[in-house]
């Protein structure tokens, strides 16, 4: 008895007792392909990113991320953990129109439903709203608590990097200051705010068009291209200044955090599309880029750094995608899905933290999946959807036409199989296993 006393004394002292909750803060990039990020390995011309490189380099880095070819349905897809065909969310909101609708639970009317006890603000770029889901109100009416950022998809004449419409929990002003700069200040005050645990969604407009000059503080680049006015020459450097601002800015926010939270929080950074075209290098495509259903478009940064990784440095190959944000903030903040959402509800993210713990673990769903629907197929943006497992990737377009690709031994897609005059065996087996994952999904 003394024993079997000590032991549940020392258990409930120690192994039992919950731990201290983890805060947890997802960084949204806008339009930064995989190549453009140095410690992918794969661009030919990346920008200088050596704050969200190591942020890979002592955390974990999923090298087979798929987000949506753009940027609003991404976005609905990591807030509500759910494919676009299921929310009605597709295409831009410029193309389609459409927003997240209130009916889907958001990741802070989650944590609430849970009962978490976790803050939650926004900050940055929304791009979800309509007027059905709350206009100006629209991030408050998804369940944060703050917002402070920009609603829109980009900043439009006479709005700038340096000028921009921004509002704050509904009430509409203007910012003359660097949007990123902005973004990261707001970000700040309000988690040195915080007392509890919190959940921070910061989302850059950078390095989205406009391409203006960032300050030059925050970049390496030249001091010649103006005072924030867009010139063609030198386009391509400017777009390499505006990521590695946001770098800076990023490295910024991290050294201004108390290290004692920061090192309670856990880091999520990943990008909302690939690379647009006019940014693409060689041996990149450019017709294969942002906006596209081929890797150029789809294929992301995704990296997670902090207390729930047990091996930094770590590298995942499963195929995963931005709407496993979802589950894995849920299941950081100590909550089940399962538990807490409606019964009926059909979720499609899969928490990453067993990945965290083991880099080497197979994607838990097996595929990855992205599509683009909703909107007006213009030149080089045809609607259909794609999916991938480990090796194999097939791309079926609303017309019913097909392309299948072997990643492994073409990563850029030149030679689609499907025009071989015969598919070996492995070919043929992931074919059919590819075309009954995309059936089953659309049928479930």
């Amino acid at each position: 008895m003394l024993i079997a006393s000590l032991v549940f004394s020392w258990c409930a002292a120690g192994l039992i007792q919950p731990q201290e909750p983890e805060n947890v803060l997802v960084i949204v990039a806008d339009d930064v392909g995989t190549n453009m990020i140095g410690c992918y390995g794969v661009g030919a011309r990346p920008a200088p990113t050596p704050t969200i490189d190591s942020l890979a380099a002592e955390g974990v880095m999923f090298r087979n991320a798929w987000a949506n070819p753009v940027c609003t349905p991404t976005r609905a897809a990591l807030m509500s953990g759910r494919f676009g065909f299921r929310t009605g969310v597709g295409n831009t909101l410029e193309a389609a129109g459409v927003g997240l609708p209130l009916q889907e639970i958001t990741i802070p009317e989650a944590l609430d439903l849970g009962g978490s006890g976790y803050a939650h603000a926004a900050f940055g770029k929304w791009h979800v709203q309509d007027a059905a889901n709350g206009g100006a109100l629209s991030p408050n009416w998804a369940g944060f608590s703050f917002y402070s950022g920009f609603l829109d998809g980009r900043f439009l004449p006479p709005h700038s990097y340096y000028h921009w419409p921004k509002t704050v929990n509904g009430q509409d002003l203007i910012s003359n200051a660097y949007a990123t700069t902005v973004n990261v200040n707001d970000a700040l005050q309000w988690i040195g705010a915080q007392t509890g645990p919190w959940l921070c969604y910061l989302a850059f407009n950078a390095a989205h068009t406009p391409i203006h000059e960032p300050p030059p503080a925050l970049h390496s680049f030249e001091q010649s291209w103006g005072a924030g006015i867009l010139h063609n020459w030198d386009f391509f450097s400017r777009y390499q200044a505006m990521i590695e601002a946001m770098d800076s800015e990023i490295g910024r926010l991290l050294a201004s955090m108390d290290p004692a939270v920061l090192a309670r929080t856990n880091i999520i950074f990943l990008s909302d599309n690939g690379t647009p075209k006019q940014f693409m290098k060689p041996p990149f495509d450019s017709r294969r880029a942002k906006g596209t259903l081929y890797e150029g478009g789809v294929h992301v940064p995704f990296i997670i750094r902090g207390p729930r990784v047990a091996v930094p440095g770590g590298v995942v190959q499963a195929p995963i995608c931005a709407v496993d944000v979802y589950s894995t903030v849920l299941e950081i903040a100590g909550l089940d899905p399962e538990a807490i959402l409606p019964p009926d509800l059909k979720l499609d993210s899969d928490s990453l933290l067993p990945h965290l713990q083991d880099p080497e673990l197979p994607s838990q769903r097996g595929f990855a999946y992205t599509e683009i629907f909703g909107g007006p197929e213009l030149p080089g943006r045809t609607n259909g959807v794609a999916i991938r497992d480990g090796k194999f990737k097939l791309i079926r377009y609303d017309s019913g036409t097909e392309e299948y690709y072997n990643l492994d031994l073409d990563a850029f897609e030149a030679d689609d199989i499907l025009r071989h005059l015969k598919l070996n065996q492995e070919e043929e087996f992931h074919l059919l296993k590819l075309r009954l994952e995309l059936n089953t999904l659309h049928g479930g």
